[in-house]
């Protein structure tokens, strides 16, 4: 039963103020569950229950959009590190440490990123949220493929990066992860997409192809999402492909037609973000050289580098 994980540290909207980020994530998933390509969210399965942000405490933040629910990481702050439940100790796993480990029990067939997204000084790609005053965030997911794991490290009150979670063991989760998809700043480019395959091929033995956009991006606010977000077109296009394929599942889908996989991802950035829409570098800019992007199983770089498109291999 093909699975997604959303590790999301987008902002949510509420009632007053809509300039969340949310909102686009739990589209994407809400159509990847409705197209029946994907049967279960595991956020949805192991919510953070114990976790959750309160009016006197930061913690994980809940948003719903059209129904569909998902969570963001975006209020694990510096101050997060103090809370008991988020608290790494010697031995004891935390309340935090716990609720990672249950995400990660089940193979993810689809893992979703959504954040900051770069790579640091040890040339391991991360993801992030929010940052602290020397612009070293406050907690970071970042992967581990020499001991394929994935750790979190953030910054405390003293302004040092320690770990702070982890490392959680990937060789269940990443066992038959066939997709990567990566909401954030460069997350195509080599340097960082082909560790994020090499931390899934240590285990699974092949590499997933990984779907996002190169250069430096800002993402969809909620009230910019069109009438029909990328997830909806995007996952109708990949189910009107299995059926021209007579692809199986999710699986076979992409494991023989990964190619085709990353046309329809070109070609739903290009409907979704049409000439004048604020949104349309997600395609491409060509005066700032950024667009859509992905990496396929062979790790060959796919770059969108015309307003016409398409996507397609680059150099």
């Amino acid at each position: 039963m093909a699975a997604i994980l959303n590790l999301s540290y987008h902002k949510a909207s509420n009632d007053i103020n809509k300039n969340g980020l949310l909102g686009d994530d739990a589209l994407f998933l809400k159509a990847a569950i409705e197209t029946g390509l994907i049967k279960e969210d595991l956020l949805h399965t192991y919510p953070p229950t114990e976790l959750m942000a309160s009016k006197r405490l930061n913690g994980i933040l809940q948003g719903t959009y059209k129904g569909y629910k998902t969570y963001s990481l975006l209020k694990l702050d510096y101050s997060i590190w103090n809370q008991k439940r988020f608290s790494k100790q010697k031995g004891v796993d935390s309340e935090f440490e716990k609720w990672l480990k249950k995400i990660t029990s089940k193979p993810i067939d689809c893992l979703v990123l959504a954040g900051h997204h770069g790579v640091n000084a040890n040339n391991h790609p991360m993801i992030w949220g929010l940052e602290n005053s020397e612009d070293i965030p406050s907690a970071a997911l970042i992967p581990q493929k020499d001991n394929k794991s994935l750790t979190v490290f953030g910054v405390g009150r003293t302004g040092h990066a320690q770990l702070r979670a982890g490392p959680i063991d990937m060789s269940t989760a990443l066992s038959s992860t066939r997709m990567i998809v990566i909401l954030g700043c460069n997350g195509t480019v080599k340097e960082a997409a082909t560790y994020w395959q090499e931390w899934v091929s240590e285990i699974r033995g092949v590499k997933p192809i990984v779907l996002g956009f190169y250069n430096k991006h800002s993402m969809v606010r909620d009230w910019q999402i069109p009438n029909k977000s990328l997830g909806e077109v995007f996952w109708s296009k990949l189910k009107t492909l299995q059926a021209n394929k007579g692809a199986n599942d999710f699986h076979e889908l992409c494991d023989k037609y990964g190619d085709s996989v990353i046309g329809a991802w070109g070609e739903s950035l290009d409907l979704v973000y049409p000439d004048g829409h604020e949104r349309r570098h997600l395609w491409y800019h060509a005066k700032r050289k950024r667009g859509a992007g992905a990496m396929d199983m062979n790790s060959n770089e796919w770059r969108v580098t015309s307003t016409k498109g398409p996507i397609s291999k680059w150099q």
